[in-house]
């Protein structure tokens, strides 16, 4: 079975990438990483820094399609969020490589 990471924003609990069949929490933290530091080059993300990104790992079938989610950050633990708080909804498939 595939593990699956989430990296998230340290301080606020915002779901930055998802990492579905990494090799481990640090293969998936770098690769979270290596994408803030694109997306910072190209200024879409000014105020997030890898210093800020944090992985937890995430057991199979622990999200449902129609919700959306962030990490709990004292709890280092994917929860649901409500509407307002802008979570993130994961989806699998052909047409993806998320979960």
């Amino acid at each position: 079975m595939s593990s699956t990471y989430v990296a998230y924003d340290s301080r606020s609990g915002h779901i930055v990438s998802v990492h579905q069949g990494a090799e481990s929490a640090a293969a998936a933290l770098q690769r979270a990483k290596d994408h803030v530091a694109q997306r910072r080059a190209g200024q879409h993300i000014m105020n997030l820094g890898p210093e800020h990104i944090a992985v937890i790992a995430i057991p199979p079938d622990t999200v449902q399609r129609d919700k959306q989610y962030k990490v709990d950050v004292a709890r280092k633990a994917l929860v649901e969020a409500a509407l307002a708080e802008g979570g993130v909804g994961f989806a699998s498939g052909e047409s993806g490589r998320t979960y």
